[in-house]
């Protein structure tokens, strides 16, 4: 009796490597599209946005600052030998501030006006199409250490570190202060812990 070749089984392997070249393939190219253009857009995003932060106009005790490259520096008065030095700290937070579902920003600006006082100023940046508008600042205080900042349901938190009253100026800071404001008529207005509590109890019952 003849062995009949045709009836002999396939290699299991044979399939199981086509299935997996066709399977496999598709959702490699996929995966790798993805996050390609994840990550491009995000960093394309960031970059451009602190371009513009950090060459555009302020205003500090109705002063305008035009800061180049995150830094300014220019007379306190015409002719006057003292100089007001301003500059970008690395403090920012990216996130919608005025409910326009647009992001915005918020930065703390540095100024120093040639004494040995270096006072820190909370910045609200509204973003209109791509265009950016610094408002009013906030100021924090004098030679404070920042801790933490951040932007959530349109509330801008910050935390830093300040001179109790019987610390010496010249020492580290180590009174802790906690802050949260929002934007109201184009405006930072700040809120205290108990309105914190109710704007997050009905902010609860509205989800």
């Amino acid at each position: 009796m003849t062995e009949n070749k045709s009836s002999r089984p396939i290699r299991p392997y044979i399939i199981y490597v086509k299935l997996t070249y066709f399977i496999t393939l598709p959702v490699l190219i996929i995966l790798l599209v993805t996050e390609s253009c994840h990550h491009s857009g995000r960093r394309f995003s960031n970059r451009v946005f602190l371009r513009q932060l950090s060459n555009m106009e302020y205003k500090l005790d109705n002063r305008i600052i035009p800061l180049e490259k995150g830094v300014y520096s220019g007379e306190i008065l015409p002719g006057a030998a003292s100089t007001i030095n301003v500059k970008l700290s690395e403090w920012l937070a990216l996130g919608d501030i005025n409910g326009d579902k647009q992001s915005d920003a918020v930065v703390v600006l540095i100024h120093n006006a040639g004494g040995s006082g270096t006072f820190h100023y909370l910045v609200p940046v509204v973003k209109d199409s791509d265009n950016l508008c610094a408002l009013d600042a906030v100021l924090l205080g004098d030679r404070i250490s920042m801790v933490s900042l951040n932007i959530e349901n349109q509330q801008i938190n910050i935390v830093y570190l300040k001179h109790g009253s019987e610390e010496a100026m010249s020492t580290p800071p180590s009174r802790e202060i906690q802050r949260h404001f929002r934007l109201q008529d184009h405006a930072l207005t700040e809120v205290n812990d108990k309105s914190l509590n109710v704007a997050a109890i009905l902010s609860g019952y509205s989800r």
